[in-house]
C-alpha cells in the first residue's frame, strides 16, 4: 500500500526505505498485539470495528485505546492505507465474472460469495423392494444467486496479493536461474544462504518498480473494477492524505527480512 500510494511513512515503518528497522506495528500508547489485531483485518476490508476485533481475540482495552486507535485511522499512517481500502470497496462495481488487470497480468475472477433466494422441492417415487410399494421421497435444492455487495471486500485483498506473487514470481525465476532451488511461500522465500543477497535485492528492485509505476498500476486496476471518473473527488482526497516520499526511491533490501 506504501507503494502504491507513495507514502513516506508507511515505507518507512516497513522498512522499504530508511536505514533503521522498524516494527510497523508501533504505536505509542498501544500494545503491539492491540494495534496489529485491530489494523491488519481492518485494512483487508473487515468492516468490525476496533472495539469488535479486540472483544473477538479476547483483548481488554478501554475507552483511552478506542481514542488513541481512532486518532490513528484518522491522522497517522495507518489512516492513509485505510482510506485507500475504503476507496476501492466503496467504488468497486462488481459483477458475477469480470476480468480484472492488476500491472502486468490481466485474468477473470468469478464472485464465490452467495445468498439464498428460495428453495425448490422435487417428489420423486422410489420402488421400496422390502416394503413392495413406491415411497415418496422429498429433495430440496436451495437458489443461490452471487452476493455482490459482498464480493466488494475481495478487492483489497486481490490487489495486495496479487501483486505479490507478481513480484514472488520474478524473484523466484532469477533463484532459480542462478542458484537452482527456491521454494518461495507468499512474500517469503526459501533458499539457501547464498542466495540471501540476490533474493532481497531483486526484491528490492520489484518494489521500486511498483513504486515507479504506481500511478499506472492503480488507474488500470481502478478502471477493470469498475471504479470511474465520478469517484475522483474522494481519490484526490485520499492522495491529500498522504506524505509524498519523492519521484522515486531507492528501496533498502533489508525490506524482505
Amino acid at each position: 500500500m506504501g507503494a502504491l500510494l507513495g507514502d513516506k511513512r508507511l515505507l518507512e515503518m516497513t522498512n522499504v526505505i530508511g536505514e533503521t528497522l522498524e516494527d510497523p506495528w508501533k504505536l505509542e500508547g498501544m500494545s503491539r498485539i492491540m494495534l496489529k489485531t485491530a489494523a491488519t483485518p481492518m485494512l483487508y476490508g473487515s468492516s468490525q470495528t476496533c472495539s469488535e476485533l479486540w472483544q473477538s481475540n479476547n483483548i481488554s482495552y478501554d475507552i483511552k485505546d478506542i481514542e488513541l486507535y481512532g486518532k490513528e485511522m484518522s491522522d497517522g499512517a495507518f489512516g492513509v492505507a485505510n482510506m485507500l481500502k475504503e476507496f476501492i470497496i466503496n467504488n468497486a462495481n462488481p459483477q458475477a465474472e469480470m476480468k480484472v488487470k492488476i500491472w502486468n497480468e490481466e485474468f477473470t475472477i468469478s464472485c464465490n460469495r452467495f445468498r439464498n433466494v428460495g428453495d425448490h422441492t422435487q417428489a420423486y417415487k422410489i420402488w421400496d423392494s422390502i416394503d413392495k410399494q413406491y415411497n415418496t421421497i422429498l429433495h430440496t435444492d436451495t437458489k443461490k444467486v452471487p452476493d455482490l455487495e459482498q464480493f466488494r471486500r475481495y478487492f483489497v485483498t486481490l490487489l495486495i496479493h496479487n501483486l505479490d506473487s507478481q513480484v514472488a514470481n520474478v524473484v523466484a525465476e532469477k533463484t532459480m536461474e542462478k542458484y537452482g532451488w527456491v521454494i518461495p511461500i507468499h512474500d517469503a522465500f526459501l533458499i539457501s544462504p547464498a542466495a540471501a543477497a540476490d533474493v532481497r535485492k531483486w526484491y528490492a528492485e520489484e518494489l521500486e518498480e511498483i513504486y515507479n509505476n504506481r500511478a499506472v498500476i492503480l488507474k488500470d486496476y481502478f478502471k477493470s473494477i469498475g471504479i470511474t471518473g465520478a469517484a475522483q473527488d474522494q481519490l484526490d482526497a485520499l492522495m491529500a492524505k498522504v506524505v509524498p516520499a519523492g519521484e522515486s526511491i531507492k528501496v533498502n533490501p533489508m525490506a524482505l527480512k
